[in-house]
């Protein structure tokens, strides 16, 4: 049978001892974290914020940079196809730094700047579409609204 005082000072124990794995776990993440960020500024001259927001939560950041990894690296697209569709993504959600980004890793792959300046210009074509179906539905009711 256990004894009250060996639970006890298991308990004791574990309260002593969980903040240094915890700390030590913290620090693991802060050094996997920081390596990674290192890698974006390198790669790219800069880091989004949104990077350093997942940076903070331990974990989110690696797995995070691992699953954009594994959209752009399987499936029947190729890496080109893919960084093609960003750059879309990118323009349409209006993110300047987004847009940069997958320049510049265009240009390294060799895409030139006429299909770089295509693929800009459908995206901006599908994003004015759409401030303009925006835009007259809401000229619309209030066209109905006004006139009531």
């Amino acid at each position: 049978m256990i004894r009250k005082q060996s639970i006890v000072s298991f308990i004791f124990a574990m309260i002593l001892f969980i903040p240094v794995f915890a700390q030590e776990r913290d620090q693991n993440h802060g050094i996997e974290n920081q390596t990674i960020l290192g890698q974006f500024m390198d790669q790219y001259g800069f880091v989004h914020q949104p990077l350093y927001v997942l940076s903070n939560k331990p974990g989110a950041l690696p797995a995070f940079m691992t699953y954009g990894r594994s959209l752009m690296n399987g499936g029947p697209l190729t890496v080109r196809e893919c960084n093609l569709v960003t750059l879309s993504a990118a323009v349409a959600n209006h993110s300047p730094g987004c847009i940069r980004n997958q320049i510049r890793k265009l240009k390294r792959m060799g895409v030139s700047e006429e299909e770089i300046l295509q693929t800009i210009l459908i995206a901006g074509l599908l994003g004015n579409t759409t401030a303009l179906q925006d835009a007259y539905s809401t000229l619309q009711s209030e066209s109905i609204t006004v006139g009531e």
